[in-house]
């Protein structure tokens, strides 16, 4: 560290880092795989750190990764989209509040936001990873985390590619059609 504090231009653009870096908001630093999308190669995360508690309801975030860039139905290329998740823990419903998309780690669309989603939470699907996701969210201890998605979605390895599958209305792997 101290060689980099032998010119001004070095302290000017180390200050200018740590400026940079405090300056932005906390987001999520730890990314929970739940395993493949039903009936695809789409892998399925949970946001560990942004685990929110709001009117008895858990918020969180979760994130889906595509084999490769896909159009969504509004003709968007995306490789990847975060949707922040309502979760009714006792009733076993939920509901995406907010979903937003990504090519290439830069968000590309933004779905629109919800605002009565605590009236319209549907039940959970019976399906191994709609039952892993919910377990998961009802189970992780609550955080501070902020809402916000991350600038950057983690980027994965591309498998072989697989066919374009958007998983059904209602599976936990999308949430819903929010685009």
């Amino acid at each position: 560290m101290k060689f980099l504090l032998h010119s001004g231009l070095h302290k000017a653009a180390l200050i200018v880092l740590l400026l940079a870096a405090l300056t932005q908001p906390c987001l999520a630093a730890r990314w929970q795989q739940l395993g493949n999308a039903d009936n695809s190669l789409d892998k399925v995360y949970i946001d560990a750190d942004s685990v929110e508690q709001q009117d008895g309801f858990r918020i969180v975030r979760i994130m889906s990764v595509y084999p490769a860039p896909r159009l969504n139905i509004h003709k968007i290329n995306l490789d990847s989209h975060i949707q922040l998740t309502a979760f009714d823990c006792g009733k076993k419903m939920f509901y995406g509040i907010q979903i937003f998309g990504y090519l290439n780690g830069e968000q590309v669309a933004t779905g629109p936001l919800a605002t009565d989603w605590k009236t319209k939470m549907i039940p959970e699907s019976n399906t191994p990873l709609s039952q892993r996701i919910f377990s998961t969210a009802c189970s992780l201890p609550l955080t501070t985390g902020k809402r916000l998605p991350p600038k950057r979605p983690p980027r994965q390895p591309n498998p072989s590619p697989s066919p374009f599958h958007w998983p059904a209305q209602g599976s936990l792997s999308t949430m819903r059609d929010m685009y």
